[in-house]
């Protein structure tokens, strides 16, 4: 019995949480820091604090104390806050729904003003149209009247086609044309120089509108009636075209007279043959005629 009395009295310091014993200071603050200690501590820190609530909101240490707490308290619990909340649901779907209708109906109503403006923007083009038709007439008519004064007045001393046709000269630089850049280009060539000879008074033919090729020839010939002439699908340009080919192919024995002997020289043979073989190509072929009509209509085009 002394020996344990002696060994319990040489520990100075105790912790009861850890069952931890010391006899010196600086090994109990040692221990203190330990995390063994720091555990078992707010263990028990917890165990001790425990609190009772009451739905009022008031805190009790002791169960007891909140037992007699409630004999006395007269809180009720609001159950209106669930009910409420029901209630906001239920109003904000109505909320959705007027807001829906209400857009579905600013939507009809914008439809109905956009066919309302609908109507009468149709309404509006359609009185247009007719006097944008009238207006389109009037200056047609103005036009063809002006080109007829300035034909049966200004041109009535003009040629005809015909007694054009025959005043064209075929010169050597001509057939030179046709034999190095072809028919369309000779045709054309022959076509424009002889025009640009005579006076914009003495030409037998104008243009009037080179996009469309609206073109009036002055005619004379027994199957035509005598004067100018609104050429109806280039019948007579074409014809005329086809004539100046003629004249052209008659005078290739003007090449033949400047080059005597081209039939002893290989290469003035070669250029005959070039010569022959454009001048005689089918104008109906790869559009030629059609590119004579335009090239000549670029050229006597009457400006206003």
């Amino acid at each position: 019995m002394s020996s344990e009395k002696a060994e319990k009295s040489s520990f100075k310091f105790f912790c009861k949480s850890c069952n931890f014993k010391c006899c010196n200071k600086q090994g109990y603050d040692r221990h203190i820091l330990t995390s063994k200690h720091k555990i078992l501590t707010n263990t028990s820190e917890k165990v001790t604090k425990s609190v009772f609530l009451c739905q009022c909101g008031k805190e009790y240490k002791h169960r007891q104390s909140l037992y007699n707490h409630k004999k006395k308290c007269h809180y009720i619990e609001d159950k209106n806050i669930i009910i409420k909340s029901d209630n906001n649901e239920e109003n904000d779907q109505l909320d959705y729904k007027s807001m829906f209708i209400k857009m579905i109906k600013e939507n009809e109503d914008i439809r109905n003003t956009l066919v309302s403006e609908n109507k009468k923007l149709r309404s509006q083009i359609s009185e247009l149209i007719p006097k944008v038709g009238n207006n389109n007439n009037i200056i047609n008519n103005k036009q063809r009247f002006n080109i007829n004064i300035f034909l049966n007045e200004e041109c009535k001393d003009a040629l005809t086609m015909n007694e054009f046709i025959d005043k064209i000269k075929v010169t050597l630089d001509n057939l030179m044309i046709t034999k190095n850049k072809g028919l369309t280009e000779g045709v054309s060539n022959i076509f424009i120089e002889n025009m640009n000879k005579l006076s914009i008074h003495e030409r037998p033919m104008h243009c009037t509108d080179v996009k469309r090729e609206t073109v009036y020839i002055k005619c004379g010939d027994p199957e035509t009636p005598y004067g100018w002439l609104k050429d109806e699908e280039n019948k007579n340009f074409k014809e005329a075209i086809s004539k100046i080919s003629h004249v052209q192919q008659k005078n290739i024995d003007k090449w033949t007279k400047e080059h005597p002997d081209w039939k002893s020289n290989q290469a003035l043979q070669e250029e005959y043959l070039t010569l022959i073989k454009n001048c005689t190509d089918d104008l109906k072929e790869n559009k030629r005629e059609e590119k004579v009509i335009k090239n000549v209509c670029n050229n006597v085009y009457l400006k206003s």
